[in-house]
């Protein structure tokens, strides 16, 4: 028995082979990889695979990678070993945000134990993911140097990751990336742009139309720039090379996304009827509604 059994194991090495991530699970912990020197689909487990292809998950489906292959005594294949093919990343559907480029980010999120972590730069539209492997100390807030890896879903890989001067704050622990609230300062209707106070912020932070989401620009296309001062702004911070910031994704309180009993409200009388209750139909306007509104 013990002689079959060691028949029926793997091989501790292997065979080298070069190939492509089929498929990939990341709940069940194994996948499939496929190459034209396999007769059949080669399986791994989550294990196998490096550190950096782990802080892929889901998006490894359609990397090419190398491994070792194992022919087990029931005919099928395992994979050990897996790690990104040497000279790939760098290279593969890299166009339209500098990939092979060196960016400048700020770390947002990194866990020490996983070494994972995760950046925000300016002019890259996704999140960064990346894995550190040099045992740096990159917490949030730190301004690292990356390289960009493209991934097959249009999602974007940080490699080469190296920590670089202190990241520029805005004062009370907020730096680039962190999401936080203020209030709306002003907006000017005709330049299309506005500041938004920050509590304990160094100063204003500006932002446009197209920063906002739907529904605030919506309440703005109903109450004008003046009558946005005053509400509650919602919005990820990110520092400009000038030393300027810059409110993202925001997104207004009062625009109705989020409300709850008592919240203040910002908007438009859309129909008045003096006859009925005139008084508690002001006092209700003035109670509920932010901005120079006359009765």
């Amino acid at each position: 028995m013990v002689h079959a059994a060691m028949q029926m194991a793997p091989q501790p090495q292997g065979t080298a082979v070069e190939g492509t991530i089929k498929s990939y699970s990341d709940r069940h912990g194994y996948g499939f990889i496929s190459s034209p020197s396999l007769n059949r689909d080669a399986q791994f487990k989550t294990g196998e695979l490096t550190a950096d292809l782990q802080a892929i998950g889901t998006n490894l489906i359609g990397r090419t990678i190398s491994c070792h292959v194992h022919a087990l005594s029931d005919g099928k294949l395992k994979a050990t070993h897996v790690s990104l093919k040497t000279g790939m990343g760098m290279s593969m559907g890299c166009s339209g945000q500098g990939c092979g480029q060196t960016h400048r980010g700020y770390v947002t999120i990194f866990d020490p134990v996983s070494r994972l972590g995760v950046i925000s730069a300016p002019g890259v539209a996704h999140e960064v993911h990346f894995c550190e492997t040099m045992g740096q100390n990159l917490a949030p807030g730190a301004e690292v140097n990356f390289a960009l890896q493209m991934l097959p879903d249009g999602s974007v890989q940080g490699t080469d990751v190296v920590a670089g001067p202190p990241a520029p704050s805005l004062g009370n622990g907020l730096v680039s990336g962190t999401q936080t609230a203020g209030l709306v300062k002003n907006y000017n209707d005709l330049r299309g742009f506005g500041f938004i106070s920050i509590p304990g912020g160094s100063q204003d932070v500006y932002f446009q139309r197209r920063d906002m989401d739907d529904a605030s620009q919506t309440l703005l296309t109903w109450v004008g720039g003046q009558g946005l001062t005053g509400c509650t702004a919602n919005l990820r911070l990110e520092a400009l090379s000038d030393g300027r910031w810059h409110a993202r994704s925001i997104t207004l309180s009062e625009a109705g996304l989020n409300l709850w009993d008592g919240a203040a409200l910002a908007g438009v009388v859309k129909a008045y009827f003096p006859a009925k209750a005139r008084r508690y139909r002001n006092m209700r306007i003035h109670t509920l509604l932010r901005g120079p509104y006359n009765d």
